[in-house]
């Protein structure tokens, strides 16, 4: 107790970047360029020369406290360390080839708050790379077929009463290519236009690729060129500039200034008055650094705006701007979509890309054809998710004027990625329906697909409309990743995935997918390690110490259950004359109560199979590879596992390097005791798919296992290979087909999954990854919030308690995880992770990297199938010759709804680098030697047998293993130091001393062996709890779990202060070590913080008090929830707050919020409605709102609220003349009075329309008025109307906060009803603004004037 005395004075001495500043203002400012690749042509796109001008303006001639450093394109290689040191990332290349592909690594580093400035190119992501991290970074990015690129001169503008502006004149003249029309976040006001100018006719130097109507409608308005961000929370800034095409453009100074002023305000640096310091070049700087194009290289002159006012404005091609009335778009070369296939054929037709979501759902085709031959082609377009496509009526006319129905007329082949082709159904055999309408006739495939007809008679013209199939396209989530592009070819196509032969799913001979058909690293080679009829559909595969490989086969998959009487084999597959083929393959067991087992796992003599409802442990006692129940032994380790026949059900085994068996399973639930006596339930409410279930795990939903702990199912686990101390290390996945553990200890795990939300996750232990409620009873659908989208709703991630599900990819099927860390490999692929997905042909490959205290995990294709659908990996695993192998199932489908495959063929292919020939040393774990030997090995399972004997031979091992240390790979030196431990006191000191290595993984895996071998860890926290690194102290969070809640509080407190906002595991760690103590620990917290009013507790503070949701907050939150001097976000915080604190106590504080006029009276009742059905119906949280009167749906009384139309013509002068008239703003404030129905002015009013604070600073006196005078022409984003129609007449019209029952609906006024579902008869657009227009208020032109120069005032 004296160390821990010791430790409470630091937690209120110790203030750190959880509550403070983690830089001094007088830190040197690190602002690192990225600088693309050389491009176009001298004096364009001079991206390293233009970056090294602007470095040396800081560095030389800005006298800031700064240091610019010029990277290249391809810093990842080398120089992915100096961006860790960046204060601002300014990148300035083609497109998004600055940021290298490494998007996980930026994300990490603008969370934590570093800058982010792209210029001209870079600017340009695809859509989705847009709205999932430059929306987030800075505010908005280009968009194909939205943005436009003319050449044009431009007077830009700088923003006024800003510090962006300083320094920049007023007017800047300069010829670029500037983008505009960006796509921005939906909160539009919260973007700064840094640089405007007006784009026409007459300044228009060049129409090129993009432009497109929107471009049009563009002209003679201001457009926004450089615009500013700053991220939520203090999260960092992030500028866009659309300039730079030319060189000349840093050249000129203003727009020189006004870039160096935005580089160091997102350094987080105050802008200097005067801006940033910088000369204008001489010719020779300015040409100084320029990309070398030989004797193209141009001597650039410094330019003179003059010249460019003489300019002729460009030819408009008037027959192009036609087709855009028409809604053809960008008819020029507009940008290709970044996923498009890359297709060598010529196609005859070549479609639209069609996505979910898309208005236009239906497409018709109607071209002529010649010839015999005609290929029906769908492209997946780089995602394969929900790729439903449908061929709707497609019809061919021949020479002879006859017309031949395609859907009643033989193909020659046909391949779909998917399911089946369906003719008058889609894949699934289901109608073919497209937005809602349904079509008797077609063709339904899935991307991938190819149809090849061969018409005698020969063709003239074909005739269909296609389309998405809603069963793809329409999940009732919002838009799915779906996305395809229809083509007709009359030759082969090449670059579609397609099968070369038709498909037979009778034929009964052995299969294979041809090596020529698959695609693995240019350094490595694949074979045919062993191939059907010597195994047949192999679920999962193991390695002896001899290289044998064992097969689970899973013959009776599912819907197959009887195909083989005497039951599924374990078969044994052996290479015996070294020639790297599997020349020998004999039965180790077969068995009626083996069905489609799912994990084979060979560790020494004992083989594990995962065959529900047991976890049978076979030892082969006389070695000979048979079992014979004579002489060898059978033993259900554990029982109780639910969904036999299931593949929701157990998985395969592997062995720790701590010594513990790992295991896991989906979400069929389990009951099951250890062989120590300790009982686990394991529940959920999910049942189907077919299997057996003999356990009802969704009535012990929710019940607590003896360890005191709530689990829900998926979960995974460890224990003793005897069965002992079991211990649950992670829940809440859905199928997690399989996990492998590292050397150093850390567990990566796969997530099998429906929706698009497949995922690959590093698992901290006692993780909860949310698929199902905490409690067990509800899916995650159940709980979905408004606005939240299928990935983050399906794993929580708005939710306190909730791990970060890592790489979530979209749909898929992932399957077999392995770590590759030595072998025959090169030394470049040691840390490999390697993970299966039989939904899309691949294995993924990733290197993770530590990042604060979680893993960056980037996806990259390793090993693939280049064309067909029949590649379905079900296994990869690291072999005992060093070797990858991969299992493949073999199959057009995929899943036990799908197998179509009779013959079930199944081939195991071998990755080795070329002229590979295996060399596996003999060993025996009888001799020290050997046991190093196998320690030594590639194979996972082969390990543990080495590590078994050398911790048994205990301090004689001590030498060899002590040797291990300084073997040159690291996972092996961390291989022996698990064992340390257990070598005598000696090997203990050496565990000890390891606690000072400089490197965090190394203190890390310290603390891991020595709390293995059961120490305590209170006891080690006084040496860990200050380490530098945040993954070290957040393992010493997660041993706390379990601990003495009086105990541990103090260390969790002070773990807490070390928490980075930015670092959500570190917080969920801290999290699940203060169960118990949640109380406790946080007025510890709030002592240290000096966070007595609730009214300003820090950010950090604030998500603290979140995660640990205490009851001692309620008060606190309660008020931060009504305080009209917060914002709503921060005060609707609060309310998600107590939400998540179960307690009767939460409820009252909630129904007292509730209300509170507006929305955030609104979404305190909408929680309690959703609450009250849920975790808090045992508070009767029904009757209390009945109670008080805020929700009866019997009594209910809705108003009619009309927004009326305006009728007549506007008395109001034109807009130009309105902006000339001087306002005066006092007298506007009086006029502003008129806006509170919609707007909060001056404190009073509500927050039902767009904040007038800072509108006209960001969007410019123009667009206010416009917006007052007009509201209808232009809706803000996030403002969109819906008129609620009653039944029994009436109308509604408003903002509809939730669509569930109730429908929550705010109006004019701030009027939130809840309207219950029986008294709703439609939901539709209202198409026009919500606000009354100036006309309709009443105003004049001097009110107009004088409400403008008001709310300029409001910054």
């Amino acid at each position: 107790m004296k160390r821990l005395s010791l430790i409470v004075p630091l937690i209120l001495a110790l203030l750190c970047p959880l509550f403070m500043s983690a830089k001094k203002n007088d830190e040197v400012k690190h602002i690192v360029f990225i600088a693309g690749n050389r491009s176009h042509g001298s004096g364009e796109h001079e991206f390293y020369a233009g970056c090294m001008l602007l470095a040396k303006a800081l560095n030389e001639q800005s006298g800031l406290n700064v240091k610019a450093t010029v990277l290249h394109a391809n810093w990842p290689k080398k120089d992915k360390a100096i961006l860790e040191t960046a204060d601002t990332v300014v990148i300035y290349a083609d497109g998004t080839s600055g940021h290298a592909g490494q998007w996980k690594f930026l994300d990490s580093l603008a969370k934590k708050g570093v800058g982010m400035v792209f210029m001209h190119y870079a600017v340009h992501p695809s859509a989705q790379l847009g709205k999932q991290y430059y929306q987030p970074w800075i505010g908005g990015a280009m968009e194909s077929g939205w943005s436009v690129n003319p050449h044009w001169v431009a007077d830009l503008s700088i923003i006024k009463d800003h510090e962006l502006g300083n320094g920049v004149p007023d007017k800047i003249t300069c010829l670029d290519e500037w983008y505009y029309n960006m796509r921005f976040i939906d909160e539009r006001d919260k973007v700064l236009d840094v640089l405007t100018a007006v784009p026409t006719r007459k300044n228009m130097n060049r129409y090129i690729n993009m432009w497109n109507k929107h471009g049009v409608e563009g002209l003679d308005k201001k457009q926004t060129l450089m615009w500013g961000y700053e991220r939520p929370n203090k999260g960092g800034r992030g500028i866009g500039f659309t300039g730079g095409h030319y060189h000349h453009t840093w050249a000129i100074d203003g727009t020189r200034t006004a870039v160096l002023n935005a580089i160091v305000w997102t350094a987080g640096m105050k802008v200097p008055e005067g801006g940033v310091k910088s000369k204008t070049p001489t010719e020779d700087e300015f040409n100084a650094n320029l990309d070398d194009y030989g004797k193209n290289t141009k001597r650039l002159k410094l330019p003179n705006p003059e010249d460019w006012r003489k300019l002729p404005p460009a030819k408009v091609n008037e027959k192009r701007e036609a087709g855009f009335n028409q809604g053809a778009g960008a008819k020029g070369n507009p940008a290709p979509a970044p996923v498009e296939k890359k297709i060598a054929t010529k196609a005859l037709y070549k479609g639209p890309l069609m996505k979910s979501g898309d208005k236009e759902r239906l497409v018709s085709i109607d071209v002529p054809v010649k010839g015999r031959d005609l290929y029906l082609v769908v492209s997946d377009e780089g995602d394969q998710s929900h790729d439903w496509a449908n061929w709707i009526e497609p019809l061919v006319t021949l020479k002879d004027g006859s017309t031949q129905d395609l859907t009643t007329y033989p193909w020659k082949m046909a391949s779909t990625g998917h399911g089946s082709i369906g003719k008058g159904t889609n894949c699934q055999g289901k109608p073919l329906t497209i937005a809602g309408k349904t079509f008797a006739k077609g063709l339904g495939v899935h991307a991938d697909s190819v149809i090849h007809y061969k018409v005698p008679g020969g063709l003239t013209r074909f005739q269909a409309r296609v389309g998405l199939d809603d069963g793809g396209a329409d999940r009732g989530q919002g838009p799915t990743p779906a996305s395809v592009r229809f083509y007709l070819f009359t030759e082969e196509p090449s670059g579609i995935a397609k099968a070369g032969d038709p498909f037979d799913p009778d034929n009964l001979a052995p299969q294979m997918v041809p090596l020529e058909a698959l695609e693995a690293p240019e350094d490595l080679e694949v074979t045919v390690w062993a191939t059907s009829p010597m195994l047949l559909n192999p679920t999962n595969m193991d390695t002896d110490a001899a290289g044998r490989i064992w097969v689970a086969e899973g013959v009776n998959y599912r819907r197959h259950q009887k195909r083989r009487p005497e039951g599924d084999r374990i078969v044994v597959l052996e290479d015996k004359d070294g020639d790297g083929k599997a020349d020998s393959a004999h039965t180790f067991v077969q068995d009626p109560e083996l069905v489609a087992p799912l994990g084979i796992s060979v560790i020494d003599n004992k083989i594990i199979v995962a065959q529900p409802p047991n976890l049978i442990v076979y030892t082969d006692v006389n070695r000979d590879l048979v079992f014979d129940p004579k002489v060898d032994k059978r033993e259900n380790l554990l029982s109780g596992f639910n969904g036999k026949n299931h593949d929701h059900s157990l998985h395969a085994v592997v062995g720790g390097p701590d010594g513990k068996w790992y295991f896991n399973h989906g979400n069929t639930g389990a009951n099951f005791k250890s062989k120590d006596g300790k009982e686990f339930w394991i529940g959920g409410p999910y049942k189907g798919g077919g299997g057996e279930w003999p356990l009802d795990h969704r009535g012990f939903a929710g019940k607590t296992s003896d360890d005191g702990h709530v689990w829900v199912g998926g979960f995974a686990g460890k224990m003793n290979p005897d069965g002992s101390q079991v211990q649950i290390i992670g829940h809440g996945f859905r199928n997690s087909y399989e996990h492998t553990v590292t050397s150093f200890g850390d567990v990566f795990q796969n997530d099998n999954d429906d929706p698009p939300a497949c995922r690959t996750t590093w698992l901290m232990e006692g993780g909860f990854l949310g698929f199902f409620s905490p409690d067990g009873k509800r899916h995650w659908k159940a709980d979905q919030r408004p606005g939240q989208s299928v990935p983050e709703a399906h794993w929580r991630q708005w939710d306190p308690g909730t791990l970060p599900p890592g790489d979530v990819y979209g749909g898929g099927s992932p399957t077999g995880i392995c770590f590759y860390e030595n072998g025959a490999l090169p030394v470049k692929y040691e840390g490999l992770l390697a993970s299966c997905d039989a939904g899309r042909r691949v294995v993924f490959g990733y290197h993770p990297e530590l990042r604060e205290s979680n893993f960056l995990l980037e996806r990259f294709d390793f090993f693939k199938s280049k064309t067909g659908n029949m590649f379905r990996p079900s296994d990869v695993m690291v072999g005992a010759d060093g070797a990858i192998y991969v299992a493949d199932w073999f199959d057009p489908g995929v899943g036990g709804h799908n197998d179509r495959d009779q013959s079930c063929s199944g081939t195991i292919y071998r990755i080795a680098p070329r002229g590979f020939k295996p060399q596996i040393p003999k060993a025996s774990a009888d001799t020290i030697e050997g046991a190093i030997t196998l320690l030594r090995s590639p194979a996972q399972n082969v390990r543990f047998a080495g590590f078994e004997a050398l911790k048994k031979a205990g301090a004689k091992a001590l030498p060899a293993v002590r040797s291990l240390l300084e073997h040159r790979n690291k996972y092996v030196q961390a291989r022996a130091v698990w064992l340390l431990a257990y070598l005598g006191p000696e090997g203990l000191k050496l565990l000890n001393e390891l606690i000072e290595s400089p490197k965090p993984e190394v203190r890390l895996l310290a603390f891991r062996a020595l709390r293995n071998a059961g120490q305590d860890p209170l006891l080690l926290a006084p040496k860990f709890i200050q380490d530098s690194h945040p993954a070290v102290r957040r393992e010493l969070a997660v041993s706390l779990r379990d601990a003495n809640p009086l105990r541990k509080a103090s260390y969790v407190s002070f773990l807490l202060t070390r928490c980075r906002a930015s670092d959500r595991t570190y917080l969920e760690a801290c999290g699940l070590a203060a169960e118990g103590a949640e109380d406790r620990v946080w007025i510890s917290l709030r002592t240290v913080a000096k966070a007595t009013d609730p009214l300003a507790w820090s950010a950090p503070f604030v998500k603290v008090t979140w995660r640990l949701g205490p009851v001692v907050a309620i008060d606190s939150l309660q008020k931060r929830a009504e305080s009209p001097t917060l914002s709503d976000p921060t005060r609707l915080f609060a309310i998600e707050t107590l939400a998540f604190i179960d307690d009767p106590k939460a409820a009252q504080a909630l129904v007292e919020v509730a209300k509170v006029k507006g929305p955030v009276g609104a979404e305190a009742a909408r929680w309690l409605i959703h609450l009250g059905a849920t975790r808090w119906n045992e508070f009767d949280v029904v009757a209390l709102l009945k109670k008080e009167g805020i929700y009866d749906p019997a009594k209910q009384k809705v108003t009619e609220m009309v927004v009326p139309v305006f009728e007549g013509t506007s008395k109001l002068p034109p807009l130009k003349e309105l902006l000339a008239m001087k306002g005066d703003a006092a007298k506007g404030k009086t006029v502003a009075a008129r806006c509170v129905m919609c707007h909060e002015v001056d404190g009073q009013g509500v927050n039902y329309g767009p904040s007038f604070r800072g509108w006209i600073k960001n969007q410019g006196e123009e667009k206010f008025l416009r917006a007052v005078v007009t509201p209808s022409a232009e809706i803000a984003h996030g403002y969109s109307g819906s008129i609620v129609r009653l039944k029994g007449g009436g109308e509604v019209h408003g903002l509809v906060l939730s669509s569930k029952n109730p429908l929550i609906v705010q109006s004019q006024g701030g009027l939130v009803q809840m309207i219950p579902a029986n008294k709703v008869q439609k939901v539709e657009p209202l198409k026009r603004s919500l606000m009354l227009s100036a006309d309709q208020l009443g105003l004049t032109a001097q009110d107009l004037a004088d409400l403008t120069a008001y709310v300029k005032t409001l910054k």
